[in-house]
């Protein structure tokens, strides 16, 4: 496969980011249909060079929030890379937060150096290579405090092959509670 172009790739990006958002939106009650049973969704078929690239990438992120790291960690993104983070509670919408370019990643993860001494897992769930340097992640983020209290949550990531290097180009992550 060769390179795609620029105009092509933004497109890409752009659709994967749509996708990524429409997946981790929660479903209002009032759409929900609770009487019928799922429809058949066709598995697509695993793509292993995806999974194993994004165990990789994954890994090494995860390495980094339990060293405290959070300039390794704001580091893994592009120069105008973003972060999306959504907070749900019991009732009522999400609260959406978009940090955006390297001063406000940095920023926010600063939160990393309080999770040192904390076991962090990455599992990846589905990965996919939408292109030859466009990589789509979903997993889930677990964070086990010294008290062994584990907590998950849900992620998808897009990535971009920037040399020897995959870059988040968007990450969005969900926190949900009570």
């Amino acid at each position: 496969m060769k390179p795609i172009n620029a105009v092509t790739r933004s497109a890409i990006i752009k659709s994967a980011i749509l996708i990524s958002s429409l997946l981790l939106s929660p479903v209002p009650a009032h759409a929900q249909n609770n009487n019928q049973p799922p429809a058949e969704t066709p598995v697509q078929p695993l793509d292993l060079a995806a999974m194993s690239v994004a165990r990789q990438v994954l890994t090494t992120g995860a390495a980094m929030v339990a060293l405290g790291d959070s300039e390794g960690v704001a580091g893994q993104f592009t120069d105008d890379g973003e972060l999306v983070t959504k907070s749900t509670k019991n009732a009522g919408p999400p609260e959406v937060q978009i940090f955006r370019g390297a001063d406000q990643l940095l920023k926010w993860f600063k939160i990393v150096e309080g999770l040192r001494g904390f076991t962090v897992v990455n599992n990846v769930e589905y990965a996919r290579l939408v292109a030859p340097d466009l990589l789509y992640i979903t997993g889930t983020l677990e964070l086990t405090s010294p008290e062994q209290q584990t907590t998950g949550l849900p992620f998808t990531q897009v990535r971009v092959q920037e040399g020897a290097s995959w870059k988040i180009v968007n990450y969005q992550i969900i926190f949900s509670g009570g």
